[in-house]
């Protein structure tokens, strides 16, 4: 028998040898272990990434919220009994004391000494007429602001200023900080608009409700109240 033609021979040494193709399918397949391991490390360096992350922002959380307590700490002593008025209109020749007496007295509560009140001068002209009443002890000003409240509260309505002949109605809040009282004006104007339901003060800072069966929101800066707008 002849040898087969070199030709012949070439055809049948490439049939039984892989292809370029199936080489490279067979190295893939031997990566994937390594490159699946890769992938994990991976996921568990994001996940402890993610982790940490959220740890500093829980610490920042914590961080901030010491700092309010301590500024809240250093201006209570100097305003613990001290109440905030908005909207009593000026009247020239006009008595705030004898006008706080009489407004308390319409709903039926007998206001304690008081140690001094006066008016401070509008901002501009966007912003009501702030008195600050100023008595002698934290719980006297604990007590008229509760007595309002319970008005508030029993009427549903504001405290009116008619027995002083005064068209209008006022609200006395615990004093505050010069900017923190220029937030809570804002916020009092939003409420007035019908953005929000209520707005009160605790321990120094402003609240908001933006409907009765919704949580208080703590209002930090002005620009926090541009969400209700």
């Amino acid at each position: 028998m002849s040898p087969a033609p070199p030709s012949a021979l070439k055809r049948r040494l490439s049939k039984g040898s892989p292809s370029p193709k199936t080489l490279k399918l067979d190295e893939s397949v031997a990566a994937l272990p390594s490159i699946l391991t890769a992938i994990r490390e991976l996921e568990e360096k994001i996940q402890c990434q993610t982790e940490k992350l959220q740890r500093c922002e829980t610490e920042v959380e914590k961080l901030r919220l010491m700092v309010e307590k301590v500024e809240a700490e250093k201006i209570a002593p100097e305003v613990a009994a001290d109440a905030v008025v908005l909207d009593i209109p000026f009247i020239e020749g006009g008595n705030l004391k004898s006008t706080s007496n009489l407004v308390c007295l319409s709903i039926d509560f007998h206001v304690p000494q008081i140690r001094d009140i006066f008016r401070i001068k509008r901002m501009n002209s966007n912003t009501s007429s702030v008195v600050i009443i100023k008595f002698y002890t934290p719980t006297d000003r604990n007590r008229t602001l509760r007595a309002f409240s319970n008005y508030r509260r029993r009427t549903k309505s504001a405290v009116s200023l008619s027995v002083v002949c005064i068209e209008g109605t006022l609200s006395i809040f615990e004093s505050l900080a010069a900017a923190t009282r220029k937030i809570l004006q804002e916020t009092i104007r939003l409420r007035r608009a019908g953005k929000l339901v209520s707005v009160f003060t605790l321990r120094g800072a402003v609240y908001a409700r933006v409907n009765k069966g919704s949580p208080a929101i703590k209002i930090y800066k002005q620009n926090d109240l541009q969400k209700f707008c």
